[in-house]
């Protein structure tokens, strides 16, 4: 089956898209957050940390945000933990206080998202170069 395109809103070949808010460069063969997404996990992250506390569902809801923000930023992902420590499940609108590592990690979170690096799809494809150099572990070792 043939994919119809609308040629009267469709000029040349696609070089960027975006799908489910991340952003792909067929051209610098990078992948990004798209601004849009940038946007929103950036204005509930001030908005709690303005707050200094926030409701276990609405926790829940940032971790899932982030979880995919991760994605593109996987060195990140660490910081999830301190987020996800302080959702109950069992009483999704429990007042919880953001602790204080909690609170570092937001601010980590938005400085990282304010940057909005981005991938290289070598690292996406799991195509990168080998190490020249061989590494050798001695697996009797502590």
């Amino acid at each position: 089956m043939a994919t119809v395109v609308n040629n009267a809103e469709t000029e040349g070949p696609a070089t960027v898209m975006v799908i489910l808010g991340l952003q792909y460069c067929s051209q610098k063969k990078i992948c990004k957050l798209d601004p849009a997404k940038v946007v929103k996990c950036s204005d509930r992250l001030r908005s709690l940390l303005r707050a200094g506390h926030s409701t276990s569902k609405d926790l829940e809801r940032l971790r899932g945000n982030l979880e995919f923000a991760a994605w593109v930023e996987p060195f990140s992902r660490p910081l999830l933990s301190f987020i996800s420590r302080e959702i109950s499940r069992n009483l999704p609108r429990r007042r919880v206080l953001l602790p204080y590592f909690t609170q570092l990690a937001m601010r980590i979170w938005l400085l990282l998202l304010q940057c909005n690096r981005v991938l290289q799809y070598a690292y996406i494809l799991n195509t990168l170069p080998p190490e020249q150099r061989r590494i050798f572990v001695d697996a009797a070792s502590p």
